[in-house]
């Protein structure tokens, strides 16, 4: 796959993509299911965004905390997905990027959450 000199637990980890769902009352009224898993998850390493990056996000409203960093672009997350790591951590994915347009990686802009369960 690829070679990296990473400390262990600071890697590559699966995460998975949490999707808003919606469904119908019996009279056809629009309501919200929650958030659900996807089918697909996606190798990812978050890291702390910059103060730069955190600057330019906050004057749109949409604050950030870190970004994430997708191997390849095959499975893709959108915007108020939430992504969740292996150790628990909940992020709520504010943008998305496609580095270079070239599909070798995607870059989350996200937040850090503690309020999900």
């Amino acid at each position: 796959m690829f070679t990296a000199n990473i400390v262990p637990g600071y890697g590559f980890q699966e995460v998975e993509i949490y999707i808003k769902r919606h469904g119908k009352t019996a009279s056809g009224r629009v309501t919200e299911v929650g958030y659900q898993p996807a089918e697909q998850a996606f190798l990812g390493i978050a890291a702390e965004a910059s103060q730069r990056e955190k600057e330019e996000w906050r004057q749109n409203q949409h604050p950030i905390t870190h970004t994430v960093v997708q191997y390849g672009a095959t499975v893709k997350a959108k915007a108020t997905d939430y992504l969740v790591f292996p150790d628990g951590r909940k992020f709520y994915v504010q943008g998305v990027d496609n580095a270079g347009s070239l599909n070798v990686s995607m870059i989350y802009y996200v937040e850090e959450r503690f309020d999900i369960k």
